[in-house]
């Protein structure tokens, strides 16, 4: 039996696979940004709980691949809050254009 001690390195192993699939989320799904910032908060939390049980390299790893994964989603996620606010105004002008062309022509 692995009693607990320096040798444990479980959080920090679970670290960073939280802050690999968070960057996973901000590159491959579509929308997938909060998921992404959820898994990397929890991937951040592990990695500061094995910080505190034992200094690791799983631990430094997966605190830089969780906050790099955190930010990557905030940016993507501003980026297309911004495209699809961009995208409703134009269609909010097309829309208004093509209603107004019509009530003319009647």
């Amino acid at each position: 039996m692995e009693k607990e001690g320096s040798n444990a390195n479980g959080f920090g192993i679970c670290s960073v696979i939280f802050g690999i699939l968070s960057i996973v989320f901000a590159l491959g799904v579509l929308f997938g940004s909060i998921a992404g910032i959820a898994i990397g908060i929890l991937g951040f939390v592990f990695s500061m709980i094995q910080i505190r049980k034992s200094k690791n390299n799983w631990a430094y790893w997966g605190l830089g691949l969780s906050i790099f994964g955190v930010a990557l989603n905030i940016v993507i996620l501003a980026y297309l809050i911004s495209a699809l606010s961009q995208f409703l105004s134009e269609f909010q002008k097309l829309q208004a254009s093509a209603g107004g062309i019509a009530g003319a022509a009647q």
